[in-house]
């Protein structure tokens, strides 16, 4: 990312496939392992800021730790050396904590990650702070609860159910297949997740980390209700065990007090305006595929 004195911003993002990425930013093939391919781009670019959210989320994957925790050394081996002077965000999880017995939880609670995932965030951050330290390069850390909102892919469970009722609109089934609703989760619009992350750099210290979270829990069930309500079609759920977690944390909810305090930070959208997008960016999306078929 480089920021532009005359013109805004300009946006240069990594992509693990040789395909286009969105045409808001440019998007090159890089592979976030390869110190190589990124000094090269760093030196190509000159960035004034480093967004680092690439990882393997599926904690089942044989590559997650060499991913996520290569590839932030990777990073910023070559920050050192070809941007020393760059901002850096590595973005961290929730994921690290693992199941508390407080709640909203704070940036000091005890971090007990109940899977790979979660574990190779932990290990990321610690180089990360380690880089910030040691290397004096400039680093913030944010550990990420659960982001929601339009342009959400993967499995996650507003995203899944949006999908399956936006496809019952135009005629598909009406049964909507979910995991376990009874887990409570703290939902964040990523458009406020986005606005953070600048934050965090513009107003943030280096070497500390901040949770992003909006504070408020919602319950698989409450969050399904909630889409099913904004419908323009009766649909029905169906529990599929092949969508079931096993060994889940019962409830997260974030502790945000320090981003606030620091950069002034607080969500702008509601959880009904962020379903609301959700939806509407699912029926255009399948508007889109349907036309190109």
């Amino acid at each position: 990312m480089r920021h532009l004195a005359a013109g805004g911003w300009a946006a240069v993002g990594t992509t693990h496939k040789k395909s286009p990425g969105p045409e808001q930013a440019d998007f090159v093939y890089a592979n976030v392992e390869s110190f190589q391919q990124l000094r090269s781009l760093l030196r190509k670019v000159s960035p004034g800021y480093v967004f680092h959210l690439a990882a393997i989320t599926n904690p089942r994957h044989p590559r997650v730790f060499r991913t996520n925790v290569g590839g932030v050394v990777a990073l910023l081996e070559a920050v050192k050396e070809a941007s020393p002077l760059a901002r850096v965000l590595v973005v961290g999880s929730d994921a690290q904590y693992g199941p508390q017995e407080t709640l909203p939880t704070p940036e000091s609670a005890p971090m007990h990650p109940i899977n790979r995932y979660g574990r190779s965030k932990v290990l990321q951050e610690t180089l990360a702070l380690q880089y910030a330290r040691m290397a004096g390069l400039w680093i913030v850390c944010v550990r990420t609860f659960n982001y929601i909102g339009p342009g959400q892919l993967g499995g996650s469970l507003a995203a899944n159910i949006a999908r399956q009722i936006a496809s019952a609109e135009r005629g598909g089934s009406p049964e909507i297949r979910v995991g376990d609703l009874t887990t409570w989760r703290d939902y964040t619009d990523v458009r406020d997740i986005v606005r953070a992350y600048f934050l965090a750099l513009e107003c943030g210290q280096p070497g500390v980390v901040y949770n992003v979270g909006s504070g408020v829990s919602y319950s698989g069930q409450q969050l399904a209700n909630l889409l099913s309500s904004r419908a323009r079609t009766a649909v029905s759920f169906k529990r599929d065990p092949a969508l079931v977690r096993v060994n889940d944390v019962a409830e997260t909810r974030c502790d945000a007090t320090l981003i606030r305090q620091t950069a002034g930070w607080t969500p702008c959208y509601s959880i009904e305006q962020t379903v609301e997008a959700t939806l509407d960016y699912w029926r255009q999306e399948l508007a889109t595929e349907s036309a190109m078929n």
